[in-house]
């Protein structure tokens, strides 16, 4: 399944270049319910970067509660079309004279937009780094805790712009089938020798409840390492949560995961350093997967390697992350589909 900016563009958010973009551009281009483009000039009497980045976070705002969608920031000036009430987009880029950092970014959308939106993306284009030249490409999924405010306001994407969402529109919105946002992260905190071939790496599993309104039930996670096993597998009178040969822990919560009270649970894994890089590349792999009883399933998946470990950093350990990826979302980009399902488990 295509993600939304390799429909609209082309080409996968994290692969988009600067050159890429500048030929995109050569081409007329409008936007759409789906795409917007925004330029970065200087007006006068106006606090130019806050005022533009105040109409990007607005835009985010309404694909969320929309269907999705992306915004190039730093794209053409667009030129009206005589007669006609819209506008063109191509020529030379007029690109962002701020760099912006994507952690930054994220935390600001997260502060300035709620409730908490989650899966946007940010993918930062040098344009020109001696001249502090940037575009910004942000990619943004339909939300599933929709709707959600900006500035005490509700926007939509209507008729290929960004407008104050009707009361109609809001109250439907409203009275959607709507469950808690349960999130789930792994944190690494510590590796230490056990022996000279064995390190115990230990680690947290933090679940947060972010929906304000709605608290969780028998909220569930499994994680599992592929080239490691539980430490607490190893022991005597090891508890019947861990299974798969020490591969795999399970656990229920024993209590109602409310908004602002996350759940932290903490395991040690015991690698085999000598195993895990002669025979394995270095590589561990931990797959989350969390629900609970309104909630859907969700996976974060964590990929280290310890080929790259160099003490006592664990910055070095982590080699990339997928978090709080919708079990629906992770079939779909298989291609798993209700024929591909029977096809495969009825053989018809």
């Amino acid at each position: 399944m295509q993600t939304i900016t390799k429909s609209l563009l082309g080409k996968e958010l994290d692969d988009l270049e600067v050159e890429y973009i500048k030929t995109f551009f050569l081409e007329e281009r409008e936007e759409s319910d789906k795409i917007e483009f925004k330029s970065f000039f200087y007006e006068k009497n106006q606090d130019n970067f806050k005022h533009k980045e105040n109409g990007v976070i607005k835009t985010i705002c309404g694909f969320l509660n929309s269907s999705g969608g992306v915004i190039i920031w730093g794209a053409p000036k667009g030129e009206k079309i005589h007669g006609e009430n819209r506008k063109v987009f191509k020529g030379d880029l007029s690109p962002v004279d701020k760099k912006i950092e994507k952690d930054d970014f994220i935390s600001k959308i997260s502060n300035r937009i709620t409730p908490i939106p989650s899966k946007v993306r940010f993918h930062k284009v040098e344009v020109d780094i001696e001249n502090n030249e940037y575009v910004y490409v942000i990619e943004v999924s339909e939300s599933i805790t929709k709707p959600h405010q900006f500035d005490d306001r509700y926007y939509i994407r209507l008729d290929g712009q960004t407008q104050v969402a009707p009361h109609h529109y809001i109250e439907a919105l409203f009275k959607q089938i709507k469950y808690p946002n349960i999130e789930g992260y792994v944190k690494l905190n510590k590796i230490t020798p056990k022996d000279i071939d064995n390190y115990i790496l230990s680690i947290s599993i933090f679940l947060f409840n972010f929906s304000p309104y709605e608290n969780e039930y028998d909220v569930h996670f499994g994680l599992m390492v592929d080239n490691g096993v539980f430490a607490g597998s190893t022991y005597p009178l090891r508890s019947h949560k861990y299974t798969m040969e020490g591969h795999s822990y399970n656990h229920t919560l024993d209590r109602i995961l409310y908004y602002g009270s996350p759940n932290v649970h903490n395991e040690s894994i015991l690698v085999d350093y000598s195993k895990v890089t002669q025979q394995h590349n270095g590589e561990v792999n931990l797959i989350l997967n969390f629900g609970g009883k309104k909630s859907p399933l969700k996976f974060s998946s964590y990929k280290l390697n310890f080929n790259k470990y160099n003490s006592p950093s664990l910055i070095t350990l982590l080699e990339s992350k997928e978090e709080n990826i919708l079990a629906v979302d992770k079939q779909e980009a298989l291609g798993t589909t209700r024929e591909s399902l029977l096809k495969d488990l009825l053989g018809n």
